[in-house]
């Protein structure tokens, strides 16, 4: 079986080596592994090879963020070759981030370091030809299981914080309404119906 595939293991691991359209270990934090390769479609080199270039050649293109597997363990950006080259010959920018592993780290140092690799790409993709507003996560095994539970961490947050500020302006409203009652002077309603003459003072 490993002598089947290993010809095509030959084929992408030389591209991935030699490849102009790679841009590869570009640094997204300090720490080791904390790397990323992007993939560029042929429009984006030629583009910028003639900046003269006319209006067949498009602008910003979409990017999609592929987080390989590997079980926490073993896995590796170079693993993400194959997706990328598929997906740059659609012109799409893919970016392949790297990620601390076990041993090395437990899950939430991977789930920052992969968060960490996403926020940097939408802080810098479009120095590379990437539209921002067209982001899209793809993750395989290991790398799908971290990237959908950032997703859910996040939404998780927004919806927390959406549900406290919503708690805080119910309780604003019951303020201003409590308020409202007094400011409206003597004579007008409260709890209990309306006050007597005899009552004001």
């Amino acid at each position: 079986f490993i002598l089947f595939l290993f010809p095509a293991f030959v084929k992408i691991g030389w591209w991935y080596m030699f490849s102009q359209n790679i841009h590869k270990s570009i640094s997204y934090g300090p720490k080791i592994r904390q790397s990323l390769d992007i993939y560029v479609p042929n429009s984006i080199l030629k583009k910028n090879k003639d900046k003269s270039s006319d209006s067949k050649i498009s602008g910003k293109k979409p990017v999609l963020i592929f987080t390989g597997g590997g079980a926490w363990i073993v896995g590796h950006k170079c693993f993400c070759a194959l997706i990328g080259k598929i997906f740059m010959n659609q012109d799409i920018i893919v970016v392949a981030p790297d990620y601390r592993q076990f041993p090395q780290v437990r899950a939430d140092d991977m789930l920052h370091d992969v968060d960490t690799a996403i926020q940097w790409t939408f802080d810098n993709i479009h120095v590379y030809g990437g539209d921002v507003d067209l982001i899209f996560l793809c993750g395989q095994s290991a790398g799908a299981h971290l990237t959908s539970t950032l997703v859910l961490e996040h939404a998780r947050e927004q919806f927390k914080a959406k549900r406290a500020n919503d708690s805080t302006m119910s309780v604003v409203a019951k303020s201003n309404s409590s308020l409202e009652s007094i400011i409206e002077g003597p004579g007008k309603t409260c709890e209990g119906g309306d006050m007597d003459d005899e009552m004001l003072v």
